[in-house]
């Protein structure tokens, strides 16, 4: 297996990473595609304006 180490010394096999990046990207995008993903982003952009759109 192909392993990578993270900045905690962590060996993680690239499989294990691969796996864990297919489940949680679909999530994310249902999520800030969701009514309430929306509103959080929308307040989290208000607090953190540096990367509102220009």
């Amino acid at each position: 297996m192909d392993k990578k180490k993270n900045k905690y010394d962590v060996d993680i096999p690239k499989e294990v990473l691969d796996a864990f990046a297919r489940y949680i990207i679909p999530e994310i995008r249902r999520f800030h595609e969701s009514e309430e993903g929306q509103a959080f982003y929308k307040e989290w952009l208000e607090k953190h304006s540096e990367y509102a759109e220009k």
